[in-house]
C-alpha cells in the first residue's frame, strides 16, 4: 500500500482512501499525464519542454478546443483595438504638429494695442503723436493699421502723427494684423486769428507788440502817456478799427471801447466764433490799451 499526503492538513494517508481520515477532506486522485513523444524522431519529450531534447524538434501540445478559441478571440479584439488606435493616435500627432509648425511660421500673436491716449484736443494746422503700445512685446508681426473717421476733421499717417485739419471731431483708429484695434477721440478747435500777420499789416512797433507763440497782440494808443486826451498815435486807434473787421468782430465793439471811461475799469468780451477774448481800458492820461488774446493758445 503506498501512502500519499493530504493536500490539506498534511498527514500521511493511503493511496486507496477517498476522504483523508484526519481532516475529512475529500481526496483528488492524481493522474499522471501521457508523456509527450516526438513526432519526428518518436523519443519521449520530458514535461515542460518545449523543444525535444534529440532531434530539437519543437513540441506541438493539443490543446482543448475551448481554451483555443478564447485565445483566438483575445488575439482578434488585441488586434482590433490596436486597429482602433492607430488612426486616433496617428491623427492626434498629426494635428499637434501642425499647430507647432503654424506657431513657429506665425510666431506669437498680437494680444493687444493699446493707444496712450483715450482723448485729444488740437487746434487747426497743428500735428500731435499717438503712441501704440502692442502685446506682447515679443509679437512676431507688431505692424498697424492707422485710420480716421473724417479726414476732414483730422487725419493721421501711417507712425500715428494726427494732423487737426478743420474744427469738428472724429475717431483715430490703430488695427494690428490679426483685428486688435483701440482708438482715440480728437477734437479740433478753431486756430484763432493770426495775430503775427495782422501785426504786420495793421501795426507797428511804437505802440504795439504780439506773443512769439500767436497767444496776443497787444495795442497801446498812447505808450509814453502824453497828456493829449489819450489819442498820441491816431494810426494806434484806426489799427484797432481794422483788427476788429479783419477779425470779424462787430463793429459795436469799437464803439464800447470808445464809450469806456476811467472808472469803468477794465473790459472784456470773448467772441467764441471768431476764437479770440478782447480785454481793453481807456484813461485820459494813458489812452485806450487793447488786448486780443486767443482762446485756443
Amino acid at each position: 500500500m503506498a501512502l500519499i499526503k493530504c493536500n490539506i492538513c498534511g498527514e500521511q494517508v493511503s493511496d486507496k482512501a477517498k476522504v483523508c481520515p484526519h481532516c475529512g477532506t475529500e481526496l483528488i486522485e492524481e493522474t499522471t499525464p501521457d508523456p509527450l513523444i516526438c513526432e519526428e524522431c518518436g523519443n519521449e519529450i520530458p514535461g515542460g519542454k518545449d523543444h525535444c531534447p534529440k532531434c530539437g524538434c519543437p513540441v506541438y501540445q493539443e490543446k482543448e478546443e475551448d481554451e483555443m478559441r478564447d485565445e483566438f478571440n483575445e488575439e482578434i479584439k488585441r488586434g482590433n483595438s490596436k486597429k482602433k488606435l492607430i488612426p486616433i493616435i496617428t491623427g492626434a500627432t498629426i494635428a499637434v504638429l501642425f499647430l507647432v509648425l503654424l506657431l513657429i511660421l506665425r510666431g506669437i500673436p498680437v494680444s493687444e494695442v493699446s493707444l496712450n491716449k483715450k482723448s485729444l484736443t488740437i487746434t487747426e494746422g497743428k500735428t500731435m503723436m499717438l503712441v501704440c503700445t502692442v502685446t506682447p512685446d515679443n509679437a512676431k508681426n507688431k505692424s498697424l493699421t492707422w485710420k480716421s473717421s473724417n479726414e476732414a476733421v483730422a487725419r493721421v499717417d501711417e507712425v500715428g502723427t494726427v494732423t487737426a485739419v478743420s474744427e469738428g471731431t472724429c475717431k483715430i483708429t490703430v488695427t494690428s494684423s490679426n483685428g486688435k484695434s483701440d482708438e482715440c477721440d480728437i477734437t479740433v478747435e478753431k486756430a484763432g486769428p493770426d495775430f503775427k500777420a495782422l501785426y504786420n499789416k495793421y501795426c507797428k512797433s511804437t505802440w504795439s507788440s504780439y506773443g512769439s507763440d500767436g497767444s496776443f497782440l497787444f495795442i497801446d494808443t498812447n505808450p509814453y502817456d502824453i497828456d493829449d486826451t489819450g489819442i498820441a498815435y491816431i494810426e494806434a486807434y484806426l489799427a484797432i478799427r481794422n483788427i476788429n473787421t479783419a477779425l470779424g468782430l462787430p463793429s459795436s465793439l469799437i464803439n464800447d471801447m470808445g464809450n469806456t471811461t476811467a472808472l469803468m475799469g477794465r473790459q472784456s468780451e470773448t467772441f467764441s466764433n471768431v476764437g479770440v477774448t478782447v480785454t481793453w481800458t481807456y484813461h485820459p492820461d494813458k489812452g485806450l490799451e487793447v488786448t486780443y488774446k486767443a482762446i485756443n493758445k
